[in-house]
């Protein structure tokens, strides 16, 4: 990775941080300034406290798939996509070009992930929807 392309990628973790991306993918808005817990939604867990964020940090940890990271681990998961598509939905919410001479700034998520990822937004809704019903 060509260090143009690491310093883009540094730029867009301290814009974006999981306390921006949380509530963007579905998870209750944090409280606390340092810690944060809640149902993994990334894969529609049951236990409450499964999924474990450090916000001071960035790095999140779902303790029932025993898999976390930072803030592209995350978009990776709940986007159901690779590194390289993670950067690039990073770096045009944030506002950043990538540089064109890296394979990152020159591929397009295909149509095939993009619905992937409405399918997915669908049952994440539908399943909070039956969460908010259930409580009422």
């Amino acid at each position: 990775m060509d260090s143009q392309l690491q310093d883009c990628i540094q730029t867009i973790k301290s814009r974006l941080t999981l306390r921006d991306l949380l509530p963007e993918f579905g998870f209750p808005p944090p409280r606390s300034p340092r810690r944060y817990r809640s149902r993994c939604l990334l894969h529609q867990g049951d236990n409450p406290t499964s999924f474990s964020a450090d916000l001071a940090h960035d790095r999140w940890y779902c303790f029932s798939r025993l898999h976390g990271g930072d803030q592209f681990n995350f978009i990776q998961e709940a986007r159901q996509c690779s590194f390289s598509e993670a950067v690039q939905w990073a770096a045009a919410r944030v506002g950043i070009a990538l540089p064109s001479n890296s394979k990152n700034g020159a591929q397009k998520p295909s149509s095939v992930s993009a619905a992937m990822h409405r399918l997915r937004r669908r049952l994440r809704d539908a399943a909070l929807s039956e969460l908010d019903a259930e409580e009422a």
